[in-house]
């Protein structure tokens, strides 16, 4: 059973920080293991002591803390680097994001504005250089010179510090530790690139739930995605979870919510019957290649089962419809390829808009090149219903009309 504050807190984050509350979901608290609070990416350490020691509002800052190296991937980035340099450099790079949120941390959280927008590799390097930077132990009168010029510049220091500016000095609290597996053994490269793969999902429906809430203003939400841009996408767990949000019916208190059951939190859980149209939307102008659609259509039926959508239109398209099919609730979803000229985004919009169709979901898969909105085509304006440009190089180029929908970049790996 959890720690009284633990239950309390866990409660706290899932109430009024969605995007925190998405990553806590997937790990759990442990007591013992720490001097004061640890994380791996499965289990967030506590020290009792440390624990009773801090007031609640400031376990939860804590908390947060270690669920934001989570989100960051610190416990699989390190690479060999000095593991207690690199905790300074995973906390300078997430404290001031804490604060300027609102939370309130222990004293001796290590906090530099001068490192705000940085990356934990980049203020390592800078940390590093500091440190070998630092004079060797020789003679006691330059000891003594040298300490006097550190003094001085320490009266006119960061007025950002650390509750003390970048000293390189070690963490009064908070670890963050290697990921390794279930028997304690530290991870492969293949093992490592499938926990990043997983939490680039994971802070996807985090972002998600962060901005259906009205909440993630700022520049810190978009900084946590792009910190994850690179690294190969698990595009089809990614969409198969936006969809599973987008197309189901309302929230249901027969069944609570499993996920957060077992913490003693009450929450209701959704109902999975059949429900809404997805609209899939091909561009067949050579984008994508045979091969790629036949993998795209096996993904995209595992999702298809998942989400339940009482029907799905897939819109073969280049630079006009070539070709529609509409699939019942039973139907095997089967893609095939028509067409092959030019590019143009904007025909299964007017198709959608024509035909009266508003479905809960438009799917695009494309290599992303080419251009929607004011083309000097019909153009039935901006879609009411989310969208999801699934591309294999860039996302659209939007003419006369503000940008809209959410891109996922597929990748061969998915």
């Amino acid at each position: 059973m959890e720690h009284n504050k633990l239950q309390r807190v866990r409660e706290r984050i899932v109430r009024s920080h969605p995007f925190y509350a998405t990553v806590l979901y997937r790990l759990l608290f442990k007591l013992g293991g720490t001097d004061t609070a640890a994380t791996d990416g499965s289990f967030i350490y506590w020290s009792p002591e440390f624990l009773e020691s801090i007031t609640t509002a400031e376990v939860e800052g804590v908390t947060a803390h270690e669920c934001l190296h989570v989100a960051l991937c610190h416990h699989t980035r390190r690479r060999g680097r000095d593991a207690d340099l690199w905790n300074q450099a995973c906390d300078y790079a997430i404290n001031g994001t804490l604060i300027s949120q609102g939370f309130s941390l222990p004293k001796g959280g290590l906090h530099d504005g001068k490192y705000l927008g940085w990356s934990a590799e980049n203020i390592y390097a800078d940390l590093l250089k500091q440190q070998q930077a630092q004079p060797e132990s020789g003679s006691e009168d330059d000891s003594q010179g040298e300490q006097g010029d550190e003094q001085g510049d320490d009266e006119n220091g960061s007025e950002n510090g650390s509750e003390g500016g970048s000293d390189v000095s070690s963490a009064a609290w908070g670890e963050v530790r290697d990921a390794v597996s279930d028997d304690g053994d530290a991870l492969g490269e293949a093992e490592m690139a499938e926990v990043e793969r997983d939490v680039a999902a994971l802070v996807h429906e985090a972002r998600l739930a962060e901005e259906r809430a009205g909440k993630g203003a700022g520049g810190w939400l978009r900084e946590i995605t792009d910190a994850h841009r690179g690294r190969t996408q698990p595009w089809n767990q990614i969409l198969r979870n936006a969809l599973t949000d987008k197309i189901r019916s309302s929230e249901t208190w027969n069944q609570l919510n499993r996920r957060v059951l077992h913490l003693g939190i009450r929450l209701p859980s959704y109902d999975t019957k059949p429900n809404g149209i997805l609209a899939i939307a091909i561009d067949t102008s050579g984008s994508l290649l045979a091969e790629m659609l036949s993998e795209i259509g096996n993904h995209l039926r595992d999702i298809i089962d998942t989400v339940k959508p009482k029907s799905v239109i897939v819109m073969y398209c280049d630079s006009t419809i070539n070709h529609v099919d509409e699939f019942d609730l039973h139907d095997e979803v089967e893609l095939k390829m028509y067409g092959g000229g030019g590019t143009e985004f904007n025909p299964p919009f007017n198709y959608l808009d024509r035909n009266d169709i508003e479905p809960d979901a438009l799917v695009y898969f494309t290599d992303g090149e080419g251009f929607v909105g004011e083309t000097g085509l019909t153009w039935c304006g901006e879609p009411d219903y989310p969208v999801f440009w699934a591309t294999t190089n860039c996302k659209p180029y939007f003419l006369g009309v503000p940008e809209f929908g959410e891109t996922i970049y597929l990748n061969e790996a998915a």
